[in-house]
This record gives C-alpha cells, sequence and structure tokens, in this order.
C-alpha cells in the first residue's frame, strides 16, 4: 500500500511537467513552422518583388495537408493550421502565420516590419496565457 501511494505521489507530481513539456515541444515546432514560412516568403520577395500569398508558392518542402481556409491556401499539420501571408489592410502586413489547431487559440506570426521576429499572439484569455508561458514574456508582444 506505501509502495502505490508514494507512485501516486510522483505521478502526480510528474504528470503536469511532462505534459508542460509536451506542449513546449508543440510549441517549438510552431515556431520552426512559422520561420520557415517567413524565410521563404522572404526568399521569394527578393526574386519576384513581392510577397507570396500562397504557400504553395514558396520553395519549401512543408509537412501537411494541402487545404484552403477562407480562400487562402493553407498547410495543416497535427498541431497546426499555417500559411504564407494575411494581408492586412495597413503595411505591416504578416507573411507567415500558424494557428493552433485545438481550442487554446494562439497563434504564431512575423510581419514584414520585422522578419527576424516571431510574434506569438491570442485569441483569448487561454491563448494570451499561453503566449506568455511558453514566450516567458510577461507582457505584449510575446515574442520568441
Amino acid at each position: 500500500l506505501v509502495v502505490v501511494l508514494i507512485i501516486g505521489i510522483l505521478s502526480a507530481i510528474a504528470l503536469p511537467q511532462y505534459q508542460k513539456a509536451v506542449e513546449k515541444s508543440r510549441a517549438m515546432e510552431g515556431v520552426i513552422l512559422v520561420s520557415s514560412i517567413a524565410k521563404a516568403n522572404q526568399r521569394y520577395f527578393l526574386a519576384n518583388g513581392s510577397y507570396s500569398s500562397d504557400i504553395n508558392d514558396l520553395d519549401l518542402d512543408f509537412p501537411g495537408e494541402d487545404t484552403a481556409e477562407g480562400g487562402v491556401a493553407t498547410k495543416l499539420t497535427t498541431y497546426f493550421r499555417c500559411r504564407s501571408a494575411a494581408v492586412g489592410a495597413d503595411s505591416d502586413y504578416v507573411i507567415a502565420l500558424c494557428r493552433s489547431r485545438d481550442n487554446k487559440e494562439y497563434y504564431l506570426q512575423v510581419l514584414k516590419r520585422d522578419p527576424t521576429q516571431i510574434i506569438c499572439s491570442g485569441d483569448n484569455d487561454t491563448g494570451i496565457q499561453w503566449c506568455k508561458t511558453f514566450t516567458g514574456k510577461t507582457e505584449a508582444p510575446y515574442t520568441f
């Protein structure tokens, strides 16, 4: 009985840490994906004079299933929905975007004005908390 109790206590301590490590590795996958898209879009810009809004135009071997969301070519991976560009109303538009596929509602993006910086944003309190936790920042912008 004592052995079972000790194992239960140890697993209660270890399981949350394990879940956090798994979530952090998923976050790093998203960082790598959005960074790859941004770099490929920068190469596309150098070759063509404009950014591509179609992820399939970029010179990268990207994992995932091809789909279109809102008329925009998108790649679906296990944990993310990624696309090349989401042109905004201002001149500071997104050149790479990966959104979570689960209910956390966070997304990673790279903006034209600073393509070296990956920004984490959230649609709700859960998404914002996720960004705070995994970037280590307490105030916006949450950057990697």
